[in-house]
């Protein structure tokens, strides 16, 4: 019983590195001086993985988010707001442009994934993040 726990404990520790590995550290967006808008790079290596942005907002504002690319790498963007919960539709599904309307003052944390309803692919995305 004893080894039988530790297999399992090893097991559970390697899917839990497997899946760190994948992860990438959190970006924040900064927009050039009296700049509206800022454009990102990130880079997907598959549906496990996803690239993480942090935008600080102020309260009212209209933050619209959307891919660059008009091609085969469809992402699924989900935004989180400064206390935590997710904003607008955040199911798996592709979409290319969020539009969050009016904001709360503090960090939004912007999720990009390959779509997990589409083909998979890997590689580079662009997006454009603006605020007004």
């Amino acid at each position: 019983m004893k080894r039988y726990l530790q297999a399992v404990s090893l097991g559970m520790a390697l899917c839990l590195a497997a899946n760190s590995v994948w992860a990438q550290a959190p970006e924040r967006i900064r927009f050039a001086r009296n700049a509206t808008s800022a454009v990102v790079k990130g880079v997907l290596r598959g549906f496990e993985s996803e690239k993480m942005y942090v935008l600080r907002v102020l309260e009212g504002q209209t933050m619209t988010i959307k891919q660059l690319e008009n091609d085969t790498r469809l992402i699924t963007l989900m935004v989180i707001d400064p206390s935590g919960e997710y904003v607008g539709d955040s199911d798996a599904s592709c979409n290319r442009t969020k539009r969050i309307t009016p904001t709360m003052a503090g960090d939004y944390k912007i999720r990009v994934l390959e779509c997990r309803k589409a083909e998979p692919w890997r590689g580079t995305f662009h997006l454009k993040v603006k605020v007004i």
